[in-house]
């Protein structure tokens, strides 16, 4: 009896019903953040005159984007990615980073990215309310950091936590970045050499011919004086 009870309960492919429930779960979202509007219809609203939710994930959606701008903002949208990219390992049965490495790595690169919305956008106008661009917790941690290291020192380190946690979180390196950079660089400069050439010759060629022209124009007026 407890063999069979076991066999009953236990679901095959789980990992892989996790991953497709992480995908869809994602796809919600990200209809409900599309479609997001402060005077839609949703669990938290204080207008009762509204009666219909024009949110494309219905009450729930508008209830769960009214919570995600409040506390996060437009770094909303970067939950998704870690939502996605586990999902989709998941669905394949693939390896991926340990559990302290995706919070440290997409934890820092949230942190960063709320601070850096907060400072340089502030915020901004979503149908007829105002809304954080870094939300209320994007807004306590700017504060925090310009309290203790003021503007200047508050944006280096939110594109240092983005930076680290970007090379925790995707194995970046970011060495191998700089030399490919400085590759980019270096072809982009000799092409824009080779092309600075080419249009010198090509002005070259087309004032001489020009001279060549006004040349003969003059001969042939000579001819015609007499």
């Amino acid at each position: 009896m407890k063999k069979l009870l076991r066999r009953m309960l236990v679901l095959p492919r789980l990992n892989e019903l996790v991953g497709l429930f992480m995908i869809f779960a994602v796809i919600i979202l990200a209809m409900a953040l599309v479609s997001y509007n402060p005077s839609d219809l949703s669990f938290l609203s204080r207008d009762s005159s509204q009666t219909v939710s024009r949110n494309l994930a219905g009450r729930f959606g508008a209830t769960i984007a009214e919570l995600m701008y409040q506390i996060f903002g437009l770094a909303s949208w970067f939950l998704l990615v870690p939502l996605a990219q586990g999902g989709w390992r998941r669905l394949w049965s693939r390896k991926g980073m340990g559990l302290g490495a995706a919070i440290f790595g997409y934890g820092g690169m949230l942190a960063g990215l709320l601070c850096l919305l907060t400072m340089i956008i502030g915020g901004l106008h979503v149908g007829n309310e105002e809304v954080l661009a870094g939300g209320v917790l994007g807004a306590y941690l700017d504060d925090f950091l310009v309290t203790y290291l003021n503007t200047a020192g508050a944006f280096v380190i939110s594109v240092a936590f983005m930076v680290l946690g970007a090379t925790i979180a995707t194995h970046i390196s970011f060495g191998n970045l700089l030399v490919a950079a400085r590759k980019l660089c270096v072809e982009a400069l000799r092409r824009g050499r080779t092309w600075l050439t080419h249009w010198r010759e090509t002005r070259r060629k087309q004032k001489l011919r020009e001279q060549i022209v006004k040349k003969h124009a003059k001969k042939a007026e000579a001819v015609v004086a007499p």
